[in-house]
């Protein structure tokens, strides 16, 4: 080999006899009592490499390539003693899990826990919000609800009016009817029937006239009380809906900091496993 080959083969070597070196290394540290030496890891990339591998954290698996071939004898018994120096070396592999893990976990389940705080804090004072209008509301139906039972007496005394009105013109009829029907009835007494029947009717008519007018506000506030009456059950309605969320919230809430307390538990026993 020459060249770039025969540099590439020199690097090869060398890696190999460093990694000799390490399983050799390794093999005489489990031999000994206190298990404590030099590793010379970095001897070569491929040692540092394998320094997991090697007596670190993590399960290993190693293959033996050998051949029963005669003129191969030597090659096998090196690749053998190879092996079994390998085998004396011990990993204990424990699970990567630091605290660092649990931290970042439990900062994210703090990020949502602190967003849902600001959303029931925020749905908080929406309901408190709604609920003053919804006393203001409830105050100003119950003042129109006054006017609703005016509004209902007046249109009886409506009723009554025009129906002593209507009363009142058919006894005034008859009553020059039969007034004219008498021969002895001067003209005087005539215009004096009918002035009083036509004051009757005047302040009859003047009060139909009030209470009209009186009705006709009545049932605009009659109106103001149904357009009320729609405001308050939607505004329940609204309230109800955002007490749901703020249920909804605080049960999300809970529930984030009983993992949190879970994870930070969790992560404190694994490191004290990892450190055992």
């Amino acid at each position: 080999a020459e060249g770039a080959r025969f540099k590439e083969g020199v690097s090869i070597n060398q890696g190999l006899l460093a990694l000799g070196k390490v399983i050799s290394a390794l093999a005489d540290l489990e031999k000994k009592s206190g298990g404590r030496g030099h590793v010379p890891y970095r001897d070569s990339k491929l040692t540092r490499l394998l320094r997991d591998s090697l007596g670190g954290n993590s399960r290993t698996v190693m293959i033996a390539c050998v051949s029963p071939a005669d003129n191969d004898i030597e090659e096998t018994l090196s690749t053998l003693r190879y092996a079994a120096r390998a085998s004396q070396i011990k990993n204990c592999p424990v699970q990567n899990v630091t605290q660092d893990d649990s931290a970042a976990q439990i900062a994210a389940l703090q990020s949502k826990a602190g967003g849902l705080m600001v959303e029931a804090r925020v749905l908080d004072a929406a309901i408190r919000a709604r609920e003053a209008s919804l006393v203001q509301l409830q105050r100003t139906k119950r003042q129109l609800h006054e006017v609703v039972i005016r509004e209902q007496e007046m249109s009886q005394r409506l009723r009554l009016l025009e129906a002593e009105i209507t009363s009142v013109e058919f006894e005034r009829q008859r009553a020059l009817h039969q007034l004219q029907a008498k021969d002895s009835a001067s003209e005087a007494e005539k215009v004096k029937m009918r002035e009083r029947y036509e004051d009757k009717l005047k302040g009859l008519r003047t009060s139909l006239s009030e209470v009209k007018t009186q009705q006709k506000s009545a049932q605009q506030m009659k109106s103001m009380y149904e357009r009320t009456q729609n405001k308050l059950e939607t505004l329940e309605r609204e309230i109800m809906k955002q007490k749901q969320q703020r249920i909804q919230v605080q049960r999300a809430l809970k529930e984030k900091r009983i993992e949190g307390v879970s994870v930070r538990a969790a992560g404190m026993k694994r490191a004290a496993e990892a450190h055992g």
